[in-house]
């Protein structure tokens, strides 16, 4: 008999396929009425995003009950407690290792909480803006947003390394990038030794979330490859409950085997009840880092309890990788192709400090082609 998530995927491909015949049939018999057809095309997405909530709850019926993804235990090398007497090189040795045997690991109190909220505050401000530029023309979606200007209750917003133009003159994207990879940033030394100062910005983003976004599937941003093609952080810019929709992730499904279990129908139903989800219920200020070869998914952010959950977006690409990833960063077109490394960013980030007065990115501008 054919399992739950087999019979999803059938639906899956029916829609699909009845948006390829419909869209083709449209262009030739309707072409015309534009009205009519952008009608059709926004039934055809709404029914697709039907379909993979449906799919969604499915999976999440078939986990078993998920846990808090805690934070990474360190060994200390001498004294006590949490990683005491152990060096930023130790350290940054023994995160790299987990992170690559779990595919996820989460750090706790990485940006200050004061930076955290700024920088959400600063985020909704300009979707706002985002959003005036696209719906009078002078920006496509794309520029602006790595999501569907359909969904509106989730949000994947490419951010702006230049200085706000305002009297307050803050800069919370720079205080929260010198706070993890400054000088004595936090995340500076397991970046280091994670990918080094070629490895290429690619994402830079916040993704948002409002109560009433459906739960993902579960799914791996990557297709799987012997190397991780990157590592991926999200930092909390508020406190994230389980009414908001935590990220969910299934840890050490980062390999060979797992990815050709999750894509097999047949084995699918199986794999999802051996897997034990981990939920990132992170206070303001943690953060996770992961492989997007794991596997995750957002969670629902519910009607009721729910509320606005901003997650800022940083990933670098693992120089030892490289061809076409499917898979397109969060990011604006102007800073991509190379032209910001992790080197080159914290180069510019020397002698700059959180709530400093300068731009240390006044070089990159806006990150929009044509500005």
């Amino acid at each position: 008999m054919m399992s739950r998530v087999a019979a999803l995927f059938v639906v899956l491909w029916s829609v699909a396929a009845a948006a390829a015949t419909l869209q083709g049939e449209s262009s030739r018999r309707l072409a015309p009425r534009s009205a009519v057809h952008t009608s059709a095309q926004s039934k055809l997405y709404f029914d697709q995003q039907a379909a993979k909530t449906r799919r969604a709850e499915v999976e999440r019926t078939l986990l078993l009950p998920g846990v808090e993804l805690l934070e990474e235990v360190l060994k200390a090398q001498s004294g006590s407690g949490f990683g005491a007497g152990t060096s930023s090189k130790d350290k940054a040795k023994q995160l790299c290792a987990a992170l690559r045997e779990k595919g996820v690991i989460r750090m706790n109190h990485c940006i200050k909480d004061s930076t955290a909220s700024s920088l959400k505050e600063h985020v909704l401000e300009e979707m706002e803006s985002a959003r005036a530029l696209i719906s009078s023309g002078q920006q496509p979606p794309r520029a602006m947003l790595n999501s569907e200007p359909e969904r509106k209750s989730r949000t994947d917003f490419k951010l702006s390394l230049k200085r706000r133009e305002a009297k307050d003159l803050k800069h919370p994207v720079a205080d929260a990038l010198c706070e993890m990879f400054g000088d004595s940033g936090s995340l500076r030394a397991l970046y280091d030794s994670l990918l080094g100062p070629e490895s290429e910005l690619y994402d830079l983003g916040c993704m948002t979330t409002f109560p009433g976004s459906d739960r993902q599937t579960i799914h791996a941003d990557f297709a799987y490859q012997s190397e991780p093609p990157m590592f991926a952080i999200f930092v909390a810019l508020q406190d994230v409950t389980a009414c908001m929709g935590p990220t969910v992730f299934l840890p050490r499904t980062n390999t060979a085997k797992d990815c050709n279990e999750w894509k097999s129908a047949s084995t699918y139903d199986a794999y999802l009840h051996s897997k034990v989800p981990s939920d990132a219920l992170l206070k303001r200020g943690d953060l996770v880092i992961y492989d997007p070869r794991t596997l995750h998914c957002g969670a629902a952010n519910q009607e009721e309890g729910g509320s606005s959950r901003s997650l800022f977006n940083v990933g670098f690409l693992n120089p030892k990788v490289s061809g076409d990833f499917g898979y397109q960063g969060s990011l604006r077109a102007a800073y991509g192709n190379g032209k910001i490394t992790f080197g080159r960013l914290t180069n510019s980030l020397r002698g700059y400090k959180s709530g400093g007065k300068k731009d240390p990115f006044d070089a990159y501008g806006n990150g929009l082609e044509n500005n």
